[in-house]
């Protein structure tokens, strides 16, 4: 299952007030949205302070939901089958 510890992450300076909505998470799954990677999920774990970037998408899930289970689905053969 795909995951990205703290030591993976880039580094950006923001202002945490202005950019609070779209800090990351851990439970936050992010899906690539550009590029030969558009689909792939991750889920997000321990975090350090970051934000997620442009080319991703983030879905916060509610608490009723396991986000773990939640990205074994989306990296399932019944997710990326075309039919």
């Amino acid at each position: 299952m795909g995951g990205l510890t703290g030591a993976q992450f880039h580094r950006a300076t923001f202002q945490k007030r202005a950019n609070s909505k779209y800090r990351l998470s851990a439970g936050d799954l992010v899906f690539a949205r550009t590029g030969a990677t558009t689909g792939k999920s991750f889920l997000i774990g321990e975090c350090p302070e970051a934000v997620f970037a442009s080319y991703l998408i983030r879905v916060r899930v509610s608490a009723d939901v396991d986000s773990r289970y939640l990205s074994a689905f989306f990296q399932s053969p019944d997710y990326w089958r075309s039919d």
